[in-house]
């Protein structure tokens, strides 16, 4: 039994309006959801001064005066269809909570426009790459942004709080309502490369009960386009590529599986980024029965991160598809032990424990710990069975 750390919307996501964060990119429990961490404060001295003209020297005053918790005035610079999605004062409450959560100072390393897009003359892109430090750590980060023209003045696009919806809805297992409002997003920001891949993710989540084969292949094709949209806009961004793997799981296509992951990993600017790369990365190997290569794949995710749950939980797996059952009942046993993971991950660590004692006749935790697993998820089928051959020997 094959798991992918995914779920829930739990990419690294730095946007233009705060950083949120999600995978997309697996990761601990604490980080399941999408939540907003809070705006990159930047290192500006503070100027009233702004080119209106000059779409960088509005980008550059906006990032200002987020900085210096200007809120007001950032939303001035915000184009009138962002404004129409949010107050003034919704807009101020949303950076006051990022406020409380993220204070680092943070430090813009590079700002570069990119190329117009010729069907779309109002808007101007730029990226930017940057860092803040947290103690002795610094992390890396890369960003886009989206400026339109309004009456020869360049305005912010901004559509956090309608994302913010979108995600809260995604996170509550309403995949089309999500959809739907990621979809308002983009006509806000047709270059918004996170609402695409967000969809896409929805999709994902979607395409699982489906049974017609004719909806599964146009939903999959939706998936395709929207990840590889999202690329050809942000083609350095590692959560797009991440997405692209979950889509070549879903072709059971392997080696772009693992092609993808490794792409994810090579754009992640942090190694913290990396960690639930490496679980999954690991699962495509064990797919392909490269056991060496996938051991030492989730040993990266368990050095860098050694309370990491998810990836003692794939190397049991690997260990026990080797035919190794006494080490991974071990390993089993030491994921067991550390924090847990939501339902549907922690329900089959429960399962696969349970499965491997059995099979080395320790009966007592086998019970002990598929009740557990039933408990979790109650019609589970492969867990009603189990719990009846243990019973049977048990007798």
């Amino acid at each position: 039994m094959f798991i992918m750390l995914s779920g829930q919307l739990n990419i690294t996501i730095a946007r233009r309006h705060s950083t949120l964060m999600t995978g997309f990119i697996a990761r601990k429990k604490k980080m399941k959801k999408l939540y907003i961490f809070g705006f990159i404060t930047l290192s500006f001295i503070y100027c009233d001064c702004i080119n209106s003209s000059s779409p960088q020297s509005v980008l550059e005053k906006y990032l200002n005066n987020n900085n210096n918790k200007k809120y007001n005035r950032s939303y001035k610079l915000l184009s009138t269809k962002s404004q129409e999605l949010a107050t003034l004062s919704e807009y101020i409450n949303y950076f006051q909570f990022a406020d409380t959560t993220h204070k680092e100072r943070y430090t813009i390393t590079k700002i570069l426009e990119l190329e117009k897009d010729i069907n779309q003359p109002s808007f101007k892109r730029f990226k930017y790459e940057g860092f803040y430090t947290v103690g002795k750590d610094t992390i890396k980060n890369r960003n886009y942004f989206t400026l339109i023209n309004e009456n020869s003045d360049w305005k912010i696009v901004w559509n956090g709080t309608i994302l913010k919806m979108a995600v809260e809805k995604n996170n509550k297992g309403d995949y089309d309502g999500a959809i739907k409002i990621f979809e308002k997003a983009i006509e806000i920001d047709p270059y918004d490369a996170y609402a695409y891949t967000a969809q896409a993710w929805c999709y994902n989540s979607i395409i699982s009960a489906l049974h017609n084969s004719q909806k599964r292949a146009e939903i999959l094709n939706k998936i395709s386009s929207n990840i590889k949209y999202a690329i050809a806009l942000e083609p350095d961004i590692a959560h797009h590529f991440n997405a692209l793997s979950m889509y070549f799981g879903l072709l059971d296509n392997n080696d772009l599986v693992i092609e993808n992951y490794k792409k994810a990993i090579y754009y992640s600017l942090n190694e913290e980024d990396k960690i639930g790369l490496y679980a999954n990365l690991s699962i495509s190997y064990q797919n392909k029965r490269e056991y060496n290569n996938a051991i030492i794949t989730v040993l990266k995710a368990i050095k860098s991160d050694s309370t990491f749950t998810f990836a003692w939980f794939r190397y049991g797996s690997i260990l026990n598809d080797m035919k190794k059952d006494n080490i991974a009942k071990r390993i089993y046993e030491k994921a067991i032990k550390l924090e847990p993971m939501e339902v549907r991950l922690q329900a089959p660590l429960y399962y696969s424990y349970s499965y491997t004692c059995f099979k080395l006749k320790d009966f007592i935790s086998a019970k002990e710990y598929i009740l557990k697993a039933l408990e979790m998820d109650p019609d589970d089928d492969r867990y009603k069975n189990l719990y009846q051959r243990i019973n049977y020997f048990t007798k």
